[in-house]
This record gives structure tokens, C-alpha cells and sequence, in this order.
């Protein structure tokens, strides 16, 4: 990269430089040296240019692009189109009167008031020139005419031909198009490719572009681009993994920038002008932000809106905020705040799903959303129907996309709701005010049904415990007490007990299998079957008759039922109970495979064990049935 000048001219030109430090409006060529000083006052006619590259494609310069008295950055433009492609105070920006010094140690900027802004690292020689190529690289050349430091080993937002960029290396963006402060999003080379991303979130992948073609199984080291396209290479150069092919013939030069949006974009220049080559993503809608914060963009469509439940703020430009008052996203990680979620609606997708594997796999939607309510960073979730994935939200929240894809009609999206008034037992107290009467009538009676189930079922699961054969009751004989089993089992807060002769009658001297049938002690496993069938008002107390409709007992046993799940993970929270009680959120599905213990007697009157539950094989059996029950698959 360093120039062929004879060092003899150099020498020359330093000793020229040394009488006349600076000239007022003079642009120089390809070099500078020591001791030479500038400010956009003093290049001011040149609109703060100071050094052009050989043939004037490039120029350096204090640069100031919204006429900001105190945002001035030295750069390396392009001279054509009057874009930045290198700058090194982007974080730091000057003032008018700020200065760049040149010295043996390397450049500096200082402000007005002499405070450091920005310098080159200790260099392992002394600075004989400053140069500028017609490749748009800036160098620092020693004595001997090597290279001490160089622009295209720091790049910012872009790369230019023949400039590589490596692995761990990253293209950063600008803040807007007037301030150059490190914006939110990076272009990075990693070993299978190279990545996009807001933050620590992805994007786009090149490896998932079409237009990218993989050639090669290997490592990625770095990335270059020529006129016929952009390739990825391995570490001795030699050999390319991917490869974007494009027809870039009879250009003056080519850029790939990162722009203050988040795109990735190709340009060339020639004589006719500008040209996009090459941008990901495609689509604006794929950007991690098109529509602000949490704004909905349409596939296809200008414009953009905000989600169901949501409304544009008047106060955060292109952010959507919930129309409730008193909820609002979280902002930190608060271990008391109590939760409740906004649905999206189905047909949305997040922008980052695709790029990211799913934090579980498998389980229901109840599952998805404890796992985001239970970590505190977590903003939302998706969760997908047919493929039970499930993606939890990272702060910042983007932009959702609605899109016509027929395999993400059943994606379902949730967003994080904290409450600004109440704490979790308020809303639990403040919510029974709103429930039906029914649900106050029979939920304690659903209560003391659960607790019989659990009972038996301890009864007979004998063999796989650490409970003595001598602890079970042998049901088929009047010799032993139910009193012996509470004794032995004992159940805190149960409301009553049951002896012998109450459980025959109730079961008819045991015709009707304990847990089947219409029997008022066993009613979890009648309402599961009133469920199946949609007979719902089957369940409904005679009192009640005509003050309850079909949807409200829906509503009641499908809470109830999905609250016996057998797996701990399947069951809502009671958060959750009281949101889908109250209607604020959508009604879960009981998982039939997780209530399978419901149906002990009805398997045991099929398989005629009604008058052997006592003996060994078939406590084997029913041992055999429970650990199936606890360890069966969670997919519907």
C-alpha cells in the first residue's frame, strides 16, 4: 500500500514542509508531512478538504455534514458522490476550530481547548508522510516507505475494493446520516460467513442468502470484494468458501457500506453514475426497525401502524405503545412486578426468528410463555402452533412484519406487560370481583376432587415407591380403613374424609370404577369426558340451571383441567388462571396425554382388576402406567 516516491523527494518535501507548516485553501496531493497542522477554518474554500489522492478520487478532510458548529470529523470521502468512507473521530466529534495535528508520533485531533479527541496508536517508527491512495486508503509511511499504519486495518461503516475485512472484524453503522457516533448495527465475518445484527441480535446471514453460493467446506478468515463480486476466503487465501457473484465491469470504483438503517448495500460508480449492486436484506420490513418500536410494517405496502392493543406515541418517534394506561413494557428486571400479556394476533413474525434456533422445542404455549415469565430479560414470545418452537424477545424490541406465508399463520405473538398499579396479589384479590358465580361455587369443589384423585392414585402406586406394602389399602376388602390411609398419607388442607361404606355407595359397591363415570366424588375425569364431548353444560349444578351458558363452563373446565396436568411445566401460573378467567388472555388446551391418570379405574375395569387392585401384578401394572403417564411426550 506505500507509494514508489524515491525517499530522497521525500526528505525534500519534509524539509519544504517544515518552513511552511500550512497553507490557507491549498489542497495537497497524495502526500503530507510532519509537522503539518489543519482546521475547517483554515480549509475553509475547500469545505475543510486538505489532501487529495493522486487522480482526486478521494479526499481528506474536517468534515461537516448538517453545518453543526460542533460536529466535525476528519474523514475520507469520496469525492464523486460526496460520501464519508472512513472517519476517525466518529465518537468524538470537533468543533469548527478544533485541530489536526501531523507529528512524528502519528495524527491527533484535538478541540478547540487542546482536549484530545482522537489518535493513532504508538506507531514502532518515526511518521516520514501521511499518503492517500487512489484506493481510498490513508497511510502512514515510515522512512524506508512502509506502511506504520493504515485506514483499511480501522475500518468504520464500509469497505472498498481490494480492502479485506477478517474475521472478528466488523463494519460498524453511524448514528443518522449527519451524526457518525457507533450506531446499533454491525456487518461481522465469523467463520461460516458473515452476519448482521442489532445489537446481539441477527438479521440476516449470508450462508440463507440465495444469491450467495457456497464453494468450498471450510473455515472463513476474511472477506474481499473485485468487479465481478464478493468473496469469502479461507486463511491462506487461496481457496473461496462463498461467493455473490456480480457484473460490475467498467466502474470507477465500489463500496459496501453499512448505512445508518441497518442495510448492507453494494454501490458502484462509473461515468453514468451510481449503481446498487448488491443489498440485504431485500425487503425493508426485514430490518430489525422499519416502523419503530414495536410498530407492525406491511410486506408490499408503504406505510406503516401498530399492532392490535397498541397506538403510536406522541412522545417516542415511530414507537407503539399499549392503550392501557396502566401497563406498560418493562423496563428492568423486577422480581415483584407482576406480568400480563398483549397478544399480536397470528400471521406476524419478529425479525430475528429466522436467524436464531428456538429456545424450546416441544412444548405447549403455556410452556413458552412461564419460560419468558420467569426470565426477567425477556420482553415477549412467539410461539409456533404446528412446530411447537418457541422464541422468547430480547430487549431492544424491533419492528413485527405481518406476511402472507401460509406456514406462519399459526404463529402467535405475546408481549410482556408489567402493571403501573397493582401488584400481583391485587390483581388476584381485585379479579375475583369479576368472576361469575359459578366459578366461586365450584372451583372449591374441583378442589376437593383433585385431592381424592391424588389420593387413590398414592393408594395404589405401591411398587414403585418407597411406601411398605403393609401402608396400601387392598380396596377389595372391607378390613381396611380409609382412616389407615390418611394416617399414613397425610393431605394438609383436605376438607373431607370419606370412609369404606361412603365410597361404596358412592360407587354403586364398586360397579362404577373409582374415577369414572358421573360419580360427584370423582368429577376431573367426568369433566374431561364432558369436555371431549362439548357437553359442557352437562357439568353445570341443577341451582345454577338457565344463569350459566355454554362458553362460561367452557372457559371454567378448560382452566381446571389444563391446572390437573400432570407435568408441573404444563400447568399456567395463577397469574395466568386469573388473566384467562378475566378474559385478558386466550384459553389454554387441556393435554389429554398429561391426564392420564385420570383413567386408573376406567383401565382397570377393562382390563377386570376390579377385585384384584390389591394384588402384586396389579400394582406392577399400574406402576408401569404411571411412569409411562409422567414420561410421555408433551407434543399434542
Amino acid at each position: 500500500m506505500a507509494s514508489n516516491l524515491p525517499f530522497t523527494t521525500i526528505l525534500l518535501f519534509i524539509s519544504y514542509s517544515s518552513l511552511h507548516p500550512s497553507y490557507a485553501g491549498q489542497i495537497f496531493k497524495e502526500f503530507i508531512f510532519p509537522n503539518f497542522t489543519a482546521s475547517s477554518l483554515q480549509f475553509i474554500d475547500n469545505t475543510g478538504a486538505f489532501l487529495a489522492s493522486p487522480n482526486g478520487i478521494f479526499s481528506l478532510s474536517i468534515y461537516n455534514m448538517g453545518l453543526q458548529e460542533f460536529s466535525f470529523y476528519l474523514c475520507v470521502i469520496h469525492v464523486a458522490s460526496n460520501t464519508i468512507i472512513w472517519s476517525a473521530n466518529g465518537n468524538s466529534p470537533i468543533s469548527r476550530s478544533g485541530m489536526m495535528y501531523l507529528t512524528a508520533g502519528g495524527i491527533s485531533i484535538t478541540n478547540a481547548n487542546g482536549k484530545l479527541s482522537w489518535t493513532t496508536p504508538p506507531l514502532k517508527a518515526a511518521v516520514m508522510a501521511l499518503q492517500l491512495l487512489d484506493s481510498g486508503n490513508l497511510v502512514l509511511l515510515d522512512k524506508s516507505n512502509m506502511s506504520l499504519w493504515q485506514s483499511f486495518d480501522h475500518p468504520t461503516d464500509t469497505i472498498l475494493i481490494s480492502q479485506s475485512l477478517s474475521k472478528g472484524k466488523m463494519l460498524t453503522s453511524a448514528l443518522s446520516d449527519s451524526n457518525l457516533t457507533t450506531g446499533d448495527y454491525q456487518f461481522s465475518v465469523t467463520s461460516d460467513g458473515a452476519v448482521l445484527q442489532w445489537g446481539i441480535q441477527e438479521y440476516w446471514k449470508l450462508s440463507m442468502d440465495p444469491r450467495a453460493v457456497k464453494l468450498y467446506n471450510g473455515e472463513v478468515s476474511y472477506i474481499q470484494m473485485n468487479q465481478s463480486g464478493i468473496y469469502l476466503f479461507s486463511g491462506n487465501g487461496t481457496v473461496v468458501i462463498w461467493a455473490v457473484s456480480l457484473s460490475m465491469s467498467n466502474i470507477q470504483i465500489a463500496m459496501a457500506k453499512l448505512d445508518y438503517k441497518g442495510r448492507f448495500s453494494i454501490i458502484s460508480f462509473s461515468d453514468s453514475g451510481s449503481r446498487v449492486e448488491f443489498t440485504a436484506p431485500v425487503e425493508d420490513c426485514h430490518l430489525p426497525i422499519p416502523c419503530g418500536r414495536l410498530g407492525l410494517c406491511r410486506l408490499n405496502t408503504s406505510g406503516c401502524s401498530c399492532p392490535s392493543g397498541f397506538h403510536v406515541s406522541n412522545t417516542l418517534d415511530n414507537a407503539c405503545l399499549p392503550y392501557r394506561n396502566n401497563e406498560s413494557l418493562p423496563s428492568t428486571c423486577n422480581s415483584n412486578a407482576s406480568f400480563t400479556y398483549l397478544g399480536l394476533g397470528g400471521g406476524f413474525r419478529y425479525f430475528t426468528n429466522n436467524f436464531v434456533r428456538p429456545t424450546s422445542f416441544g412444548g405447549d404455549f403455556f410452556t413458552c410463555q412461564d419460560l419468558c415469565t420467569r426470565n426477567c430479560s425477556c420482553l415477549g414470545f412467539f410461539y409456533m402452533n404446528s412446530s411447537a418452537f418457541c422464541y422468547l424477545l430480547k430487549n431492544p424490541l424491533g419492528s413485527f412484519f405481518a406476511t402472507a406465508d401460509k406456514s406462519y399463520k399459526d404463529s402467535l405473538g405475546y408481549i410482556k406487560m408489567v402493571s403501573l398499579t397493582r401488584n400481583a396479589d391485587d390483581i388476584v384479590h381485585n379479579s375475583k370481583r369479576d368472576f361469575p358465580m359459578f366459578v366461586l361455587i365450584l372451583i372449591p369443589g374441583i378442589g376437593i376432587f383433585l385431592s381424592i384423585i391424588l389420593l387413590v392414585k398414592c393408594a395404589l402406586w405401591q411398587k414403585g415407591s418407597r411406601i411398605s406394602k403393609a401402608a396400601v389399602i387392598k380396596l377389595g376388602s372391607r378390613s381396611s380403613s380409609i382412616s389407615e390411609l390418611f394416617d399414613t398419607f397425610p393431605i394438609p388442607g383436605l376438607p373431607a374424609r370419606f370412609t369404606y361404606e361412603e365410597l361404596e355407595e358412592a360407587t354403586n359397591h364398586f360397579n362404577t370404577p373409582i374415577g369414572s363415570g358421573s360419580c360427584t366424588f370423582y368429577f376431573p375425569l367426568f369433566a374431561l369426558e364432558m369436555h371431549q364431548q362439548g357437553r359442557y353444560l352437562d357439568l353445570v349444578d341443577q341451582r345454577l340451571d338457565g344463569r350459566v351458558t355454554s362458553v362460561e363452563v367452557e372457559r371454567l373446565v378448560r382452566i381446571a383441567l389444563c391446572c390437573l396436568h400432570l407435568q408441573p411445566m404444563l400447568r399456567p401460573s395463577m397469574a395466568n388462571v386469573v388473566a384467562m378467567l378475566e378474559g385478558r388472555m386466550g384459553l389454554c388446551t387441556p393435554r389429554v396425554d398429561s391426564l392420564k391418570f385420570l383413567f386408573y379405574g376406567r383401565r382397570m375395569r377393562e382390563s377386570e382388576m376390579v377385585d384384584g387392585y390389591g394384588d402384586d401384578a396389579s400394582l406392577r401394572q399400574l406402576a408401569a402406567f404411571s411412569l409411562t403417564s409422567s414420561t410421555s411426550s408433551i407434543h399434542p
